[in-house]
């Protein structure tokens, strides 16, 4: 039996610079490399007999000299273990190529005996079993140069019949029949290479786990890089009891960064109050980012609890991304308050209540219509930015954060 791991995609030295805090882009950089670290644990727990990184082990080739030490550090968890880097559309064997260089300082044998090996042609590799005495070969499938359109499977030869050796073909693309396309324009066709008689093709390109047909599959990104990812922070382990047998996958999650999405309805003090213990029960909260989708429509003194919440939310989470579309749904005592304030805030609540009060009309209306045809993007939470971004909101909306901040400031002045 043939035991290895199959990873891609760990676009090394990708910095998210959305996060917006220095720490937070430097602890979501770092923790890229503790993966792959984790990754070599993982293969040295489960005794695989090699390797193979289906592409984009970078995540362009300007990384500096820096990411390359990172990354031989990284990789020295792997220990005897050999494994295979496959060029891909991010890191392609091109004349700047990064893996080249990481293989020229930290490789430049490149021999069979080199543990890790940079494939940068379509030679085939062999690589020992350690305990069966079975071999595999892995066919690779290097990008050489960014804007391939083509297949670049179909170069791989077919299984000779008397060749008893596993066979694993190791690509990077996107597939004909896939409903969703990963990054790159280059797609495979999946039934050719198996009809080739290949036991197992290795994926990467599409940054979730996903199993395709039986001898084929796409890893996924062991580390996320965003929310839309779907089934990203694993790696595979697969087994081959032998030419013509059906590889067995089992997705093992690796990932340090931790990517969620929740979706709260709130009208009342005890759905905040709600939604706070959720956030204070949140585990591992530097590493965690969160999405979170708010509906419905407060008072203002709890609408102003929970603007509190989640300035807090945002300085102890790793990112937190709001999707707000609460709306304003101020008491007469709120609009009172408000509209007893003396000098220019009095004349502005006074100008704002009426414009504020469009947003609470029934969804059959005309107003709400019009905004329901067009749903915002997430915002980046940014309290302070309230004032500059009315003028980008419609009438209503912006109306509604204007009666917010007077309201901060009633209260602070209270």
């Amino acid at each position: 039996m043939i035991r290895f791991l199959h990873t891609s995609d760990w676009h090394l030295g990708r910095r998210l610079r959305f996060l917006g805090s220095d720490g937070a882009i430097a602890r979501a950089h770092q923790a890229r490399y503790d993966t792959v670290r984790r990754l070599g644990e993982l293969a040295q727990e489960r005794e695989v007999d090699f390797v193979v990184v289906a592409g984009d082990i970078f995540d362009d080739n300007a990384v500096g000299r820096g990411e390359l030490a990172l990354t031989r550090d990284a990789l020295e968890a792997f220990g005897e273990i050999p494994v295979l880097l496959l060029p891909g559309n991010h890191d392609p064997a091109d004349p700047s190529s990064a893996l080249r260089r990481l293989a020229q300082r930290f490789y430049p044998q490149q021999q069979a005996s080199t543990t890790v090996r940079v494939l940068e042609s379509t030679d085939p590799v062999e690589i020992p079993g350690k305990t069966s005495g079975a071999s595999t070969v892995v066919h690779p499938c290097p990008w050489t140069r960014k804007g391939v359109a083509t297949d670049l499977t179909r170069a791989l030869p077919d299984r000779e019949p008397s060749d008893r050796r596993v066979q694993v073909a190791l690509a990077h693309g996107g597939l004909l029949d896939f409903s969703e396309v990963g990054e790159s324009a280059a797609v495979i066709d999946v039934d050719s290479v198996l009809a080739k008689g290949f036991d197992y093709l290795a994926l990467g390109d599409w940054h979730g786990w996903q199993p395709h047909r039986d001898g084929a599959a796409y890893s996924g990104t062991p580390e996320p890089t965003r929310f839309a990812e779907k089934g990203p922070g694993h790696a595979v382990v697969v087994e081959v009891d032998g030419p013509g047998a059906k590889p067995r996958l089992e997705a093992v999650k690796v990932s340090t960064l931790r990517w969620l999405q929740e979706q709260r309805t709130l009208g009342s003090a005890e759905d905040v109050d709600a939604l706070e213990t959720f956030l204070d029960e949140l585990p591992q909260r530097s590493v965690t980012a969160l999405l979170l989708s708010l509906r419905g429509a407060l008072d203002l003194q709890q609408r102003a609890r929970l603007d509190e919440l989640l300035q807090r939310e945002s300085e102890e989470l790793l990112y937190l991304r709001l999707d707000d579309r609460l709306h304003l749904a101020a008491t007469a005592e709120d609009l009172q308050q408000l509209e007893q304030l003396d000098g220019f805030l009095g004349h502005a609540a006074r100008e704002l209540v009426p414009a504020a009060q469009l947003s609470s009309v029934g969804p059959g209306e005309e107003e709400r219509e019009v905004g329901a045809s067009a749903e915002p993007e997430a915002r980046d939470l940014d309290l302070d930015s309230l004032p500059e971004a009315r003028a980008e909101l419609p009438p209503a909306e912006a109306a509604e954060q204007a009666l917010r901040l007077l309201h901060r400031l009633l209260e602070a002045e209270g």
